[in-house]
């Protein structure tokens, strides 16, 4: 008995001894390309990548995403990839790493999302002192009913922050105003997003967001590129080969793939990638923007991700008193006494703006948030919208993002 006890112990501290082996910590970057193959190789592709098991939606199989999937995403951040993989195959995809899974959910069935506060206060502030100095005056004995119902300034930050994040092809934050801090739950690439939105709207010089940029940044590549030429080939293939001869990864929305027949089309080679990618793009009726770095194509109509936030208090003062200027003593035919307050303020030029992109069809969308205009669209709408500012009388910053 006393051999076999010592021989125990001594196969106990061996064994404590020799190394344990190490789980592989999960890549910094992935890349999830699917071209034409199902939606289930992908999935589970990325999932071998980040050393993760698929947790299927409720009431699905494997067996169900056979459907095929077009996204080639390049090295890109786990979460952003199953952003892109959401897009693609029409579920939410997240990376849930601490539960060791990689989640499928449906729209109804979606599960516990990382849920993150946001302090406001410092944006909040900034809104109520543009109200208190250009906030149009409340109707004196207005019914009940005929105005609209107070809110505070995170309730406004809200409402913002969803028109300008929402989007059809994929899932969204659930955004909450509570005090002077939003709660938004959902997947962790849009939390991001709402962080840039937050940031930019607070920073002294604000700019594009990184969508717009990288779009900016790919148009001119495009421009800048001729396009291949390409005999007898899908929509979805002639797609994805413009993308490639920029180098840009991309990503077909669900819905897009879904409403495509098989018919070939071919591309001559005689325009740049750019035209050619346009070209392609309208006659299927679809458009382009960016996601997670790479390009997205979507149904035309569906929000845009990249806007540029214009602070204009500099522009607001020369305003007011270019219309205090033109006052009148009050009574007066033809005589003017109104002032910026009058006007709505910033909305004085957000009228102006809407009008003159809605009459160049540039397909932007102006949002104000205090004495900032937001615009969201695409280059050539957000570069428009600058002329016209310009003209304005509005001076971009000295470092001009």
């Amino acid at each position: 008995m006393k051999r076999i006890s010592w021989s125990l112990a001594l196969l106990l501290l061996v064994g404590a001894s020799l190394p344990v082996a190490q789980e592989a910590p999960a890549p910094a970057k992935v890349n999830v390309k699917a071209l034409g193959s199902s939606a289930r190789g992908a999935v589970e592709s990325l999932a071998k990548d980040l050393g993760l098991v698929v947790s299927w939606p409720k009431g699905y199989s494997a067996g169900d995403l056979e459907y095929p999937v077009w996204v080639s995403t390049g090295d890109t951040e786990p979460a952003q990839a199953a952003r892109l993989l959401s897009v693609a195959a029409g579920l939410l995809v997240h990376v849930d790493t601490e539960g060791g899974r990689l989640m499928l959910a449906t729209p109804d069935q979606l599960p516990s999302l990382p849920a993150r506060g946001y302090d406001v206060s410092v944006l909040a502030s900034r809104h109520v002192a543009y109200v208190n100095q250009y906030g149009k005056p409340a109707k004196a004995g207005a019914a009940e009913g005929e105005t609209p119902p107070e809110c505070s300034a995170a309730e406004y930050l809200c409402g913002l922050a969803d028109d300008v994040l929402w989007r059809a092809s994929e899932p969204n934050l659930s955004l909450h105003a509570v005090g002077d801090r939003l709660l938004g739950v959902g997947p962790a690439a849009r939390h991001a997003e709402l962080q840039e939105l937050l940031d930019v709207l607070a920073a002294d010089e604000p700019g594009c967001n990184a969508a717009a940029r990288r779009e900016a940044e790919l148009l001119a590549a495009m421009k800048a590129t001729p396009a291949p030429v390409l005999e007898d080939v899908t929509v979805a293939s002639a797609i994805a080969s413009l993308c490639a001869a920029v180098n840009a990864g991309f990503v077909l929305c669900r819905d897009v793939l879904s409403g495509l027949d098989d018919a070939h089309v071919a591309v001559d080679g005689k325009s740049d990638v750019a035209a050619a990618l346009q070209g392609l793009l309208e006659q299927s009726k679809l458009q382009w923007d960016v996601v997670g770095n790479c390009v997205r194509v979507a149904s035309e109509g569906e929000t845009v991700s990249g806007w540029r936030v214009f602070d204009c208090a500099d522009l607001l003062k020369k305003l007011d008193v270019g219309l205090q200027r033109q006052q009148t003593a009050p009574g007066k035919q033809e005589g003017h006494t109104r002032t910026l307050r009058d006007r709505d303020g910033i909305e004085y030029v957000a009228d102006v703006l809407r009008a003159l992109l809605i009459e160049q069809d540039c397909g932007a969308v102006v949002c104000t948030w205090g004495g900032r205009l937001l615009i969201r669209g695409r280059s050539a709408g957000l570069s428009r919208a600058e002329t016209f500012l310009k003209e304005l009388g509005w001076e971009p910053p000295k470092t001009s993002k």
